[in-house]
């Protein structure tokens, strides 16, 4: 979250933990979600709201549901069109968006990536998830995703047949998919959807947890590598 709380949801048990560095980094239990997540995904509203989408148990991988963090509180929303897991979600303008990912009830590649969006500005009673786009260039999973400037950009992840190193922007004002001239470091493919954003530099910062490699890029189609791990230390690059 923006205050630096960080939670921690999901697990067969439903669990949701919060741990708080105002508190002397202590974990504390909340309120269990409602379903069974894994392998699922997790987009910040703002500093109140969350909410997670998507399973690897395919009775769940169609559920979502949003976590008020001061009510201690769930609220069930509505499903997925595509359930999904290995997927990736993130928020802007009070809207969350899917991407990617494998089908839950199948386990194979979302048909097209299908990016979906659930708009929370509209009454409740309107709710529902909507497909924007689909192409070929989405579909992945274990993909990198955030929005930058309005826009969704998509990086890394695996397919059917290889490793992901590309990176794809949407623009969901006018639904434009492009792909960059920006190729991902090798093995920048796994990816966490760890972003710090820099709008005065234009360029946001990614971390990949599994080869512990940061990366900067914008999207003039630059890249730079940061740092990454060599013989257990981290080192920066030159």
């Amino acid at each position: 979250m923006d205050d630096c709380r960080t939670y921690v949801v999901g697990d067969t048990n439903c669990a949701l933990l919060l741990l708080d560095p105002t508190k002397g980094f202590t974990l504390t239990e909340k309120k269990p979600c409602q379903f069974d997540h894994w392998y699922h995904s997790l987009a910040n509203l703002d500093s109140r709201y969350f909410v997670v989408t998507g399973s690897g148990n395919e009775d769940y991988g169609a559920k979502c549901e949003r976590y008020d963090t001061v009510q201690n509180e769930w609220l069930t929303l509505p499903n997925l069109k595509h359930p999904r897991y290995f997927h990736a979600s993130c928020s802007h303008n009070n809207k969350v968006y899917v991407v990617g990912g494998k089908d839950a009830e199948t386990d194979k590649l979302i048909e097209g990536g299908a990016i979906e969006v659930l708009d929370l500005n509209l009454d409740q009673k309107d709710w529902q998830w909507q497909v924007v786009k689909t192409d070929k260039l989405l579909e992945r999973f274990y993909l990198g995703l955030t929005c930058f400037q309005g826009q969704l950009v998509i990086f890394g992840g695996e397919d059917d047949e290889d490793v992901r190193q590309d990176v794809v922007v949407f623009n969901p004002d006018h639904g434009n998919l492009n792909q960059l001239n920006i190729q991902l470091p090798d093995e920048f493919y796994t990816t966490t959807n760890l972003t710090i954003i820099d709008e005065k530099d234009n360029q946001f910062i990614s971390y990949n947890n599994y080869y512990n490699c940061l990366i900067a890029f914008d999207l003039h189609q630059k890249m730079v590598e940061l740092a990454h791990t060599q013989n257990g230390e981290l080192q920066v690059c030159k």
